[in-house]
């Protein structure tokens, strides 16, 4: 749910002041994203990391069990579950809902005021275990957990919208070509790629946690060509900013990654939470499949768009 940046100071204030989020995780879009003053540093290390130790095979292909724009799937948690866990691109942690983390037992690592860290044993998803998960509690989450790009440290990692299936598995991606493959960078453990909005060129989080299609910096809506009038949106809720007000419009352009055209005259969600940064939401990817070489930061964007 990306998830748009404060936490107990764990997260910072809302949307990564310019990050994919902590949009909130009921309305349309996600969760947080930790960076800690306050966390011991090792449990920081942790949290970062999410996985100590990963159990052969490392080959995952589930599928995704949440609508087309909330690409979820069946975790086991110590042996406990299914339940149904977020695949974020827009997160750099993961995340469980307290009232799921209670009912499994996770014992609690370091506990900060409204939140705290807690950690599992095990973390299955298909064939593959995920050993020593530090995981964050969050009081309020609208799935019962997130999976964050963090815990993918190498391999290939494909969220094919089409197909509804999630992939992983080692190997790597041909070089950068400018067309179907292009190179991407983390920004606190989250993928960020080149992005052409209505011909303007911009640095893009892939925020599968959010459920939105192009989501934008409300400072920005005079200078985002559109089509219409811009309208008052959905009220979207945060933990760190509670409710918020949004606009949206349609907009008057393509939304085109490398040479493919990921999403036509898609709605724009105008965010007054967001600084500098722009966020793709599933609602731009459900007809693309997306594979991301961890190792290598090159992304591979396949399949037919809408209205083309």
């Amino acid at each position: 749910m990306n998830s748009y940046r404060r936490v107990f100071h764990l997260i910072s204030t809302l949307a990564r002041r310019g990050r994919a989020f902590l949009l909130g995780m009921l309305a349309n879009l996600n969760v947080p994203v930790w960076r800690s003053k306050t966390l011991h540093p090792k449990v920081l290390q942790r949290v970062r990391r999410g996985s100590e130790v990963i159990t052969e095979p490392r080959a995952i292909d589930v599928p995704m069990v949440g609508d087309p724009t909330l690409p979820l799937v069946e975790v086991h948690l110590n042996g406990r579950g299914p339940f149904r866990f977020l695949l974020d691109l827009g997160a750099n942690v993961v995340s469980i809902r307290e009232d799921v983390a209670e009912q499994i037992g996770l014992a609690t690592v370091q506990a900060l005021r409204t939140r705290s860290v807690v950690r599992a044993d095990t973390l299955e998803i298909g064939a593959t275990t995920f050993n020593d998960v530090h995981i964050v509690r969050e009081p309020v989450l609208d799935v019962d957990g997130v999976i964050g790009f963090n815990v993918f440290r190498d391999g290939l990692v494909t969220l094919d919208y089409p197909a509804q299936r999630f992939q992983w598995h080692p190997g790597a991606l041909p070089p950068v070509d400018g067309r179907e493959i292009v190179s991407y960078e983390l920004r606190e453990r989250m993928p960020y790629v080149q992005v052409n909005i209505a011909s303007r060129e911009v640095w893009a989080n892939l925020d599968t946690g959010a459920r939105a299609e192009l989501i934008v910096p409300a400072k920005l809506e005079s200078t985002i060509p559109i089509q219409g009038r811009v309208q008052e949106g959905k009220r979207l809720w945060n933990q760190a900013e509670g409710n918020i007000k949004t606009r949206t419009a349609a907009l008057a352009g393509y939304v085109v990654i490398g040479a493919h055209v990921a999403a036509v005259e898609p709605t724009v969600t105008f965010a007054s939470f967001l600084e500098d940064e722009f966020l793709i939401g599933s609602g731009s990817l459900v007809d693309v499949r997306l594979t991301l070489d961890a190792e290598n930061k090159r992304l591979l964007i396949q399949g037919s768009s809408r209205g083309t």
